[in-house]
């Protein structure tokens, strides 16, 4: 994830034309819950790929604290919190209980957050992101999320 698409660019390579089109995509949906999986650039570190599978899914959130914590890291690689085949964990309590290695920001610094970037829930929303992928023949829906892609163009 990212805080913009000019930050998630370094991380993935196609020609001029493919990377329009994917761009174009990415402005239509961003920020937002819509994940593109493309082609990986050599700075995709092998670690985050060991299929070797040579894509990576590359997304900006809609929400405003990660596009906030993205500007001042720079991308990072992300997961959601739940454990594979459960369901989302949608509070910072359930989080914490789950996932008791996890950093969890107190209720100070959310406050100083607040009053920085103005209110914001936090509380996910627990519906998942929806992936495409860019195929030869166009985009290919790889999961049906929150996003509804009105328009696989090429």
């Amino acid at each position: 994830m990212g805080a913009s698409w000019d930050d998630l660019q370094p991380y993935i390579h196609g020609d001029g034309a493919a990377v329009t089109t994917w761009q174009r995509m990415a402005a239509r949906y961003w920020p937002g819950a819509l994940t593109l999986v493309l082609p990986a650039s050599e700075r995709v570190p092998v670690a985050m790929n060991p299929l070797q599978t040579g894509t990576v899914g590359i997304r900006v959130p809609a929400h405003p604290l990660a596009r906030h914590l993205q500007a001042q890291t720079g991308p990072l690689a992300t997961t959601s919190v739940n454990r594979s085949g459960q369901p989302a964990l949608k509070e910072m309590t359930a989080i914490a209980t789950q996932f008791p290695e996890l950093l969890i920001l107190s209720a100070a610094a959310i406050a100083d957050l607040k009053a920085t970037l103005g209110e914001f829930s936090m509380q996910a929303s627990g519906v998942p992101s929806t992936v495409i992928a860019w195929r030869e023949s166009g985009w290919e829906v790889l999961r049906q999320g929150s996003v509804q892609v009105e328009k696989m163009e090429n």
